[in-house]
């Protein structure tokens, strides 16, 4: 699914709620610098984690476009990383 504002995509690391971060979470901490494709569209963007307010609403776009991250939230106790993706 695409969460986005039109021009910074958020990604959500849920893992569909599983108690560890997916690996994917490891790398982007490893190496932000990250490409991602949008259609035929791809683009080259930085990644960086977010935090208190920058993450409540990055997360209320996420359950919007996609309301089982809601489900996510309520399966795990860890607190699912969000990353926003800033083109560079």
């Amino acid at each position: 699914m695409r969460v986005t504002d039109g021009t910074r995509y958020a990604v959500v690391a849920s893992q569909g709620g599983a108690p560890t971060n997916p690996f994917w979470f490891h790398n982007i901490l490893a190496a932000p610098h990250v490409s991602l494709q949008d259609g035929a569209v791809i683009r080259d963007y930085v990644a960086r984690r977010v935090e208190g307010e920058e993450r409540r609403k990055w997360v209320a776009v996420a359950v919007e476009t996609w309301p089982d991250y809601e489900e996510y939230r309520k399966r795990t106790d860890r607190d699912i990383p969000v990353f926003v993706l800033e083109p560079s």
